[in-house]
């Protein structure tokens, strides 16, 4: 079983209508939807959407996890054809890289001290993909203990940096 996770401010997401799969949506802008959906504060862009969704949901995840933004298409055409084929895990997007403070892209981001906080080893270049969009088994989710994704999601909570910083850490979570 799949389940899309969608964080969405304002996009229009009536694509949902193509998913082979359930999808929850996390609904950070206006109320102007016509499917259900979970009202959420904007805080944390869909890093806080995600992890609050494993949080939530750690002890009935599904077999297969699709998160995904408003409007996964900017980042990735492909995205709907991906959640869609199930045997595809992985990330959704292109890959770049940086450095420990978020360089040459976003230079400033405690990515390497982030890593040191919630128990990831540190890395000299960070391969990483843009949109923070993934594909994820529930299988993978738990080889982390619940109390560790609480940790994270409050680390997470609790730096403004975390949007981007998490956005680099997915592949070294996953």
């Amino acid at each position: 079983m799949t389940t899309v996770v969608i964080c969405r401010y304002n996009e229009d997401v009536s694509w949902t209508s193509q998913l082979s799969h359930s999808f929850v949506i996390y609904n950070k802008g206006d109320d102007n939807l016509t499917v259900d959906s979970i009202k959420s504060k904007n805080i944390g862009r869909e890093g806080e959407s995600f992890l609050r969704y494993i949080v939530d949901n750690y002890n009935s995840l599904p077999d297969r996890i699709c998160f995904l933004q408003g409007n996964p298409f900017d980042h990735c055409p492909e995205a709907m054809s991906l959640c869609n084929d199930d045997s595809y895990f992985g990330f959704i997007g292109s890959e770049i890289s940086c450095d420990g403070s978020g360089g040459p892209h976003h230079p400033g981001l405690p990515v390497s001290v982030l890593c040191d906080l919630i128990g990831i080893n540190t890395q000299d270049v960070y391969k990483f993909y843009i949109g923070g969009q993934m594909i994820v088994s529930g299988d993978r989710i738990h080889n982390r203990t619940l109390e560790w994704w609480k940790e994270c999601y409050s680390h997470y909570c609790n730096n403004e940096h975390s949007p981007w910083v998490f956005e680099r850490l997915w592949p070294l979570i996953f």
